[in-house]
């Protein structure tokens, strides 16, 4: 039974991934510069050493032939000799997992033998294959290989350089591992040749280094971008064209051979064109070349390096998450796994984990970005904020992508915790494209911190709400479509715009808030333009070009931000520094109070605390149990709207409708909870516990007016507790800010941040889902539940939880009323502007 287990070809193909990630391809860029100088090597001796890598890395017939003479005759999986060692050891695991995996599309050679190497070396296509590889890979080795000289070149430093080779690898391994993809759905679903998708990724790839020789600022991260992509495309296309062609049987030689032509190309582009080039013109005028192209980048570059690029960027990310869409596909994840309405609340809740408990995201800021983020560079370093964006990137992918495969049918129905795992993944990405947005945010305006923070978290909560007309325009409303587009939008975006979002060591200016409230501004048109769309998608049907057309002013909308921007870097450029006056009260009554003992709660030396320290105070905790009963029965909420709905009789269109109405609502609290605890903070001194206590009042209303069940009850209730559940959300990012200090805020309210998905997991599960299905094991209706009866009970103990909340929240406003005048007020009164 054991060897039954490790023997199959799925095990052979983890093997073979394993084996492949270790290799350490494509990083002759990192040590080439040292080479080269150690050496005393010109371009063109270094660009012939470069080729012998090349040799050695893709001409492979050695080891197709010794593949087809020791493991190429084998038809039993399970056999595995000395054959099979030696051969993964010479790395040709490609081979092998092809043919575990044969096509279903062999359109050649379906009853005759396999063709050999000298009999495929006879034909026409062999040799097109031959020019194609030297054309493609050999110029996409070119390009990586000379890299560096490149990069140094153009003016980038040397940690941009870096950058650019390990991005290329995973440039590269999107290519490869979307090529391989895309070219089975197009053969599978509309019988197209592989060799067409070749010839658009060549297409590409002539984009690519044209990019490239404009020398334009920043062209490398685009033409690496769009060369790795192509390049990495052409090895997954050319041995899958192979094995179709000339059949499996000898696969491995045949496609080892046409492979000699990627060093041949690599010989040609590397040293007899660049190499040569850069040989004759280093003597003439490079210095003169340089500074120029210096002189523009470093111009180029202060247009796009300001912290008014960088909310714009974070807020383009964040909008692009889609948020609170979990109403949008429950039902379809529901019908297609068939789950009970407990195990969908289960896999809701690891959404919850996933999306509140961003302690990993925290913690891979505090590693990579708090020593790098102030410096101007620090997008492009090794240790910048955009790591945490590429890792949120891939988990987004990967999460939701599995789930869609899942629900569309495409791999067989998971069990349930590889669906909880999936939706872990997907929705934990959010809390690392969160915490890098909200973090250099308010590093870059400590000052209006709760402005900024309600900014980037609104927006966030706005994402829903454009998600759902994306979805409405182009997922033809199919939830399965829906998923597919949110392993695809956001990941697409934050890779496109995660090196412009980064921190400065700027002076806070006297027009910032000005500007900050344009961006406020702009989103409540956005929020104002959605609200009217979508009552009036409840009265009338829209047509294709209606919805088009209102989608089209959306994307205007988002687009506006940038100008606001280019008004605000105009602005500060003719600043003076001043010190901020305020009708907030005078500073001297501030100034007039001496700490005692019992006030020394944090930044008694002027050091933040980091989380070991902050969970030894009570503030900590009492945070917590406020989120629990806050943001766990928010969560809660929204994460059951479908089903509330279902029972109490509404239309679909209008459970629809709830769904983007509380991204709307939670969007408005947390956009206007971070704005007027900013007013009351500056201008009446008042700490922003208070507010939260405030709304944590208005939240225990809106839970028993849900669980009242009369009519209508869902639009008034869905307010209160959206716009409540909002605020909470601006809240207590900001005060975790001021009352712990910013060096180690991103570990230390993601980890308070826990507390939501504990709350929403005992409301969801064991308080709503329990009582739902008692209630529907009562009726005859095949596990549904219809009346009020089915969720009365479950909101009129979440409106308790949150009254208690409301005492928590009564309770940390009078500890932190004295902290709040000793020590925040007077760091706001005492910063320095700039006017």
């Amino acid at each position: 039974m054991e060897t039954e287990v490790l023997t199959n070809k799925w095990v052979a193909t983890v093997a073979s991934i394993w084996i492949q990630c270790s290799v350490g391809a494509y990083t002759f860029g990192i040590y080439s510069p040292a080479l080269k100088s150690s050496q005393g090597y010109d371009q063109s001796t270094l660009g012939t050493v470069s080729v012998f890598k090349d040799i050695g890395g893709n001409v492979g017939v050695l080891s197709g032939l010794l593949y087809s003479a020791v493991a190429g005759g084998r038809s039993d999986s399970s056999a595995t000799g000395a054959g099979d060692v030696l051969f993964h050891v010479l790395g040709v695991s490609l081979s092998d997992v092809l043919q575990h995996h044969q096509r279903y599309d062999k359109f050649l050679l379906q009853n005759e033998e396999d063709l050999n190497l000298l009999q495929a070396m006879k034909t026409l296509n062999f040799w097109l294959l031959c020019v194609i590889t030297v054309c493609g890979m050999g110029s996409g080795e070119a390009t990586i290989d000379n890299m560096s000289q490149v990069g140094e070149s153009l003016g980038y430093k040397k940690i941009e350089i870096n950058s650019f080779v390990s991005l290329w690898s995973i440039w590269n391994f999107l290519g490869r591992l979307g090529a391989g993809f895309l070219s089975d759905l197009l053969l599978h679903n509309k019988g197209w040749a592989r060799p067409l998708l070749m010839a658009i990724t060549l297409a590409t790839m002539v984009a690519g280094h044209i990019i490239i020789a404009s020398g334009f600022s920043g062209n490398l991260y685009i033409g690496s971008f769009l060369v790795g992509i192509s390049y990495g495309s052409q090895w997954a296309l050319m041995p899958t064209v192979t094995s179709e062609i000339f059949g499996i049987g000898h696969m491995a030689t045949i496609f080892n051979n046409v492979a000699v032509a990627s060093p041949i190309g690599s010989s040609i582009f590397s040293v007899r064109v660049i190499g040569v080039r850069i040989h004759r013109h280093r003597a003439v005028n490079e210095r003169e070349l340089f500074t120029k192209r210096n002189e523009k980048r470093v111009s180029d570059m202060e247009m796009l390096s300001n912290k008014w690029v960088a909310t714009v960027a974070s807020i383009w990310i964040q909008c692009s998450v889609g948020a609170y869409t979990f109403g949008i596909y429950s039902s379809a994840l529901k019908s297609s796994q068939g789950y009970d309405q407990s195990t969908l609340d289960t896999v809701s809740v690891f959404k919850d984990i996933g999306t509140n408990v961003g302690v990993l995201s925290g913690l891979l800021y505090s590693a990579v970005a708090v020593k790098n983020c102030p410096s101007p560079s620090s997008a492009t370093q090794l240790g910048g904020p955009w790591v945490v964006h590429l890792a949120g990137a891939l988990q987004c992918f990967v999460g939701y992508f599995f789930m869609w495969a899942a629900v569309a049918g495409v791999i067989p129905r998971p069990p349930v915790t590889a669906m909880c795992f999936f939706m872990f993944l997907g929705s934990h990405s959010q809390t690392f494209f969160n915490t890098t947005n909200v973090v250099c945010g308010v590093q870059n305006f400590s000052n209006y911190s709760g402005t900024i923070v309600g900014i980037m978290k609104g927006f966030l909560a706005l994402s829903g709400a454009i998600s759902v007309l994306v979805y409405d325009i182009f997922c033809g409303g199919n939830p399965t479509n829906f998923l597919l587009m949110l392993a695809l939008l956001p990941t697409f975006i934050s890779l496109l715009l995660m090196f412009l979002v980064r921190t400065y060591k700027t002076t806070s200016t006297v027009d910032d808030k000005k500007h900050l409230n344009a961006f406020s501004a702009i989103a409540l048109i956005i929020v104002a333009y959605r609200m009217i769309i979508i009552i009036l998608q409840n009265f009338f049907t829209f047509p294709s070009w209606a919805q088009t057309f209102s989608f089209l002013l959306l994307l205007l909308l988002l687009v506006s931000p940038i100008g606001i921007a280019i008004r605000a870097r105009r602005d500060d450029s003719k600043r003076v520094v001043v010190f901020e006056s305020s009708d907030a009260g005078d500073v001297s009554k501030y100034e007039q109070l001496v700490p005692s003992s019992d006030d020394k709660l944090v930044l008694q030396n002027g050091e933040d605390l980091n989380l070991l320290q902050a969970v030894k105070t009570l503030n900590f905790w009492l945070l917590s149990v406020i989120t629990v009963c806050g943001m766990g029965s928010g969560v809660a909420t929204i994460n059951n709207m479908s089903q509330v709905g279902e029972s109490l009789g509404y239309k679909t269109i209008e459970i629809n409708s709830f769904v983007s109405l509380w991204s709307i609502w939670n969007f408005l609290g947390r956009l206007g909870a971070g704005f007027l605890s900013d007013l009351l903070l500056h201008n009446k001194g008042w700490a922003r516990p208070l507010l939260m206590a405030i709304t944590l009042a208005i939240m225990v209303s809106g839970h028993i007016i849900i669980a009242s069940g009369f009519s209508g009850n869902l639009y008034i209730g869905s307010f209160l507790v959206g716009i409540c559940y909002g605020s909470q959300w601006a809240l207590m990012p900001t005060i975790t800010s001021e009352i712990y200090g910013i060096g180690h805020m991103a570990t230390i309210f993601n980890t308070i941040a826990v507390a939501s998905p504990i709350g929403s997991y005992i409301f969801s599960v064991r308080v709503i889902g329990n009582i739902y299905d008692r209630e529907a094991s009562k009726e005859a209706e095949g596990g549904s539940c219809l009346g009020t009866q089915c969720f009365m009970l479950s909101f009129m103990i979440m409106a308790f939880v949150a009254f208690f909340g409301f005492l928590i929240a009564i309770l940390l406003f009078f500890r932190t009323k004295r902290f709040y005048q000793l020590v925040v007020l007077r760091r706001l009164k005492k910063s320095p502007l700039r006017q």
